[in-house]
């Protein structure tokens, strides 16, 4: 008799309006929770156009990376599809494009950009390559090209033989730095820059060779 009772409820929950409905709520709130992220990471920017790991104000707690929270920051506007050039926020994207810049060293010798920064590693700087790609695949600005190709270079160029990438010189592979560069080369390969293709396959197999149950665990 419960069943009967409830069943009405079931095929109206089930129905596609119900489902749009729901769809449409859902949406909403992602919206919102986003717009919330990106307001949070506003309120946080540095004055000089950068973000801090932690924030800049919290002087109790060891600084981190200051590249890698830029980087971070700005992946999460332009993966919502803002950029320097357009978006409710370009106005705060583009001074922390610019400080993520003006942290890079070119060695144009080895046509290479290092976006380490200071206190930073090869983690840090495949992070930044990442979020640089990103930015010239979405504007196609032209001003970022060259350094886009040298940071993806500096990258390539600092993979192990076995395709892992160290945060340090002489570590061993790591996970976390490897994962950073399969962005940094994915995004780099997505805005249609020259990307090795031997290094894409010999750092994915790094990663996969360090899963086990088909990738389950790491």
């Amino acid at each position: 008799m419960q069943t009967v009772r409830w069943l009405p409820l079931l095929l109206a929950a089930c129905s596609p309006l119900a489902a749009q409905e729901v769809s449409i709520e859902a949406s909403l709130k992602t919206e919102r929770a986003l717009t919330g992220g990106l307001e949070w990471l506003l309120a946080r920017q540095d004055m000089d156009g950068g973000w801090s790991f932690p924030p800049a104000e919290d002087r109790s707690a060891p600084r981190g990376s200051r590249t890698e929270a830029a980087s971070l920051a700005l992946l999460a506007y332009q993966t919502c599809g803002i950029t320097h050039k357009r978006g409710e926020y370009k106005e705060q994207v583009g001074p922390g494009l610019t400080w993520l810049l003006l942290c890079g060293q070119t060695r144009s010798e080895e046509f290479e950009f290092d976006l380490r920064g200071e206190g930073g590693n090869l983690e840090s700087h495949a992070l930044a390559t990442g979020a640089l790609c990103q930015a010239y695949g979405l504007t196609q600005d032209k001003e970022l090209l060259e350094r886009s190709r040298w940071a993806v270079g500096y990258l390539v160029n600092r993979q192990r033989e076995a395709g892992g990438c160290d945060r340090e010189p002489g570590d061993a592979g790591d996970l976390r730095t490897t994962l950073a560069a399969i962005e940094a080369l994915t995004a780099a390969h997505m805005a249609y820059l020259n990307v090795p293709p031997a290094a894409i396959k010999k750092v994915i197999a790094f990663h996969d060779a360090l899963g086990s149950e088909e990738g389950a665990f790491y």
